[in-house]
């Protein structure tokens, strides 16, 4: 198989609660879902105190795609600002969020549902992509 920089490694769903890291680099079926702070190599983190989306202690870069971006690698690939923190008032369905895994792969992930308490989220639904070609490659 010839790697091309738009060749998936992975895609899926993504169910996200409070409290919550996963490993995007992860092949498991549940992204390795697990209880934060979770393992070294957590990518994202759903914050159970602040309900914002973080990168995990696995050193993975956060940022948003602006409005009209299609979701593509090399948007991502391009993206200056990151290392951000999600606030809870910008996770909406459509907002789409660009990762740079601890693994050195690049991800996209779409928000397509979030249901809310009290007026922040509470579940996260996202669809993720996860590029085989790492960041550094050509």
């Amino acid at each position: 198989m010839t790697v091309t920089p738009d060749t998936q490694r992975r895609a899926g769903p993504l169910v996200l609660q409070p409290g919550r890291v996963v490993d995007l680099d992860s092949l498991a079926p549940d992204w390795q879902l697990e209880r934060a702070p979770g393992s070294a190599v957590a990518d994202l983190e759903f914050t159970d105190t602040y309900r914002s989306l973080t990168g995990g202690h696995g050193d993975s870069n956060l940022g948003i795609l602006p409005p009209g971006s299609v979701g593509t690698r090399k948007e991502c690939s391009l993206l200056q600002d990151t290392g951000i923190t999600v606030q809870p008032a910008r996770i909406r369905p459509g907002l789409m969020i660009c990762a740079l895994t601890n693994g050195h792969h690049r991800a996209l992930l779409r928000v397509t549902d979030v249901q809310q308490d009290t007026g922040r989220p509470d579940i996260i639904t996202f669809q993720i992509i996860v590029w085989a070609k790492l960041h550094y490659d050509h």
